[in-house]
């Protein structure tokens, strides 16, 4: 037996989470990790991609976690930069194109290798050598793999990457992902549609466990008198435009060009006068800047950028219902999010929506589809007033950060009493 009372050490590996430069990268990873600590000693270890550092090691101390930021890369870093912005630019030379693939294998598998190898030996000197590796994100799947069979520690991984449904991901990464996860103790998706896929590529169900991303807002211990202000706001603000809320990032699997050409199909009907607020940034927002103007909804749709997590409750007082238009999802957070605060939403049925969304609390839609989003948004409109926001916070409970602790805590003990 491995780890039966003592607190244990866990090293959460992970390719997202927030830095000065991307805020918005990986919170989720970020308050999963606080949730581990509250029963075990974490190390966060994070190699981040940096055009000033060839290797260097940066140690962050919070109140529970101790975090490793990993900078490497350096002239690498600034040549992949300089080509991914050709590259967004549509003006790739067939050299570029070559070095583009030189630098993806170099950058993101060798030298990637290296550098949490490295970094990882450095930190165990100083940390000790934890009982269990939980990694997150297929990216980390190689040098994982390699370091628990060279320390015999037992192996955790988390899946949130859509590539799996996008069928995206190159035969290198599905080799390593397939390997580590025949290598791990256990396989978390973060949602049943993951978990599906991950069965087609022949992990047996008995190694997969859904473990879903952790919601840990205050609003879902929010008091009655709150809840009362809260919604008494949104009443005095029906009287002007009805306020639509979307948080993204601008991938393409998003499906914020049919939420605005839905919108826009709405403009022309006979309904409620709204706007849309949409928090986020990512590298293909200009694109919807430009759709926007081409679609005249300029005065109608507002582009906040990006809110940090710990101000996002103040975004979502602001919207009076909530809209999901993804056309491919592993877990949607926001989602989640939006429902904690009392929120009646829109989605599309992509992650873990078809599991949270009922008549109780939104309407659920195909994806991809617009005619079908144009017609729940219209009857929305009308109908978002006559949710109730108690009820729809009871619909997620099962997502309070103590729920989904108590079954890590199980999956650990498991796996490190194995």
């Amino acid at each position: 037996m491995r780890m039966a009372s003592l607190k244990a050490k866990v090293c959460i590996l992970t390719y997202w989470y927030p830095s000065s430069n991307k805020p918005g990268s990986g919170i989720f990873v970020k308050e999963f990790s606080k949730t581990v600590s509250s029963f075990a000693d974490v190390v966060v270890l994070h190699p981040l991609l940096d055009t000033q550092h060839l290797f260097k090691i940066i140690k962050i101390q919070e109140t529970s976690i101790t975090t490793y930021q990993i900078l490497y890369g350096g002239f690498l870093a600034r040549k992949w930069d300089l080509i991914q912005e050709k590259r967004r630019k549509r003006s790739l030379s067939m050299i570029d194109i070559i070095q583009k693939k030189m630098l993806s294998f170099f950058l993101l598998y060798l030298f990637y290798f290296i550098v949490v190898m490295r970094s990882f030996l450095a930190i165990t000197r100083m940390e000790g050598v934890p009982h269990l590796i939980h990694a997150h994100v297929y990216k980390t799947c190689f040098p994982t793999m390699v370091v628990a069979k060279l320390l015999n520690i037992p192996v955790l991984l988390s899946v949130h990457a859509s590539s799996f449904l996008t069928n995206k991901l190159t035969w290198l990464d599905l080799f390593l992902h397939v390997r580590m996860m025949k290598h791990c103790c256990r396989v978390l998706p973060v949602s049943g549609v993951l978990k599906r896929q991950i069965n087609l590529l022949g992990i047996p169900n008995e190694k997969l466990e859904i473990v879903p991303n952790i919601v840990t807002m205050e609003q879902l211990h929010a008091s009655k008198s709150e809840m009362v202000n809260v919604s008494q706001t949104r009443r005095e603000r029906s009287l002007g435009r009805v306020k639509i809320g979307v948080i993204t990032n601008f991938y393409e699997n998003k499906g914020m060009d049919y939420l605005l050409r839905a919108l826009s199909k709405l403009v022309e009907e006979d309904v409620p006068d709204f706007e849309l607020l949409i928090a986020g940034t990512g590298e293909h927002q200009e694109k919807f800047l430009e759709l926007t103007r081409a679609l005249k909804l300029s005065s109608r749709v507002h582009f906040l950028g990006f809110i940090p997590h710990e101000q996002i409750s103040e975004f979502f007082s602001q919207c009076d219902f909530y809209v999901l238009p993804s056309v491919i999802e592993t877990f949607g957070i926001s989602l989640v999010e939006a429902l904690v605060f009392g929120l009646p939403v829109v989605a599309t049925k992509v992650g873990i929506a078809p599991m949270v969304v009922t008549s109780r609390n939104g309407l659920l839609i195909p994806p991809a589809n617009l005619s079908e989003l144009v017609d729940a948004l219209k009857l929305m409109l009308y109908r978002y007033e006559s949710y109730d926001s108690n009820e729809i916070r009871e619909s997620v409970k099962k997502f309070h950060p103590s729920i989904v602790m108590k079954k890590l805590r199980r999956i650990y003990f498991h796996c490190l009493t194995k």
